[in-house]
């Protein structure tokens, strides 16, 4: 039997949730269906805490 993939396109907060409700919900049928996120960038940032950055709060990486 081949195995189902789903493509999320897009690494913002909607695409990220989006793969990870769709793993979540086929947790156990992961031998039946595949989700893959696909973004143009390798990397997330967290919008919402780049001010911990500005502050010297937390460091550039952690975000």
């Amino acid at each position: 039997m081949n195995k189902k993939k789903i493509v999320v396109l897009g690494g913002g907060y909607a695409g990220v949730h989006a793969a990870k409700t769709l793993n979540k919900a086929f947790k156990k049928h992961q031998d039946k269906v595949e989700v893959t996120l696909i973004d143009k960038k390798h990397h997330h940032i967290l919008l919402t805490e780049l001010h911990e950055v500005a502050g010297a709060r937390v460091s550039e990486d952690s975000v």
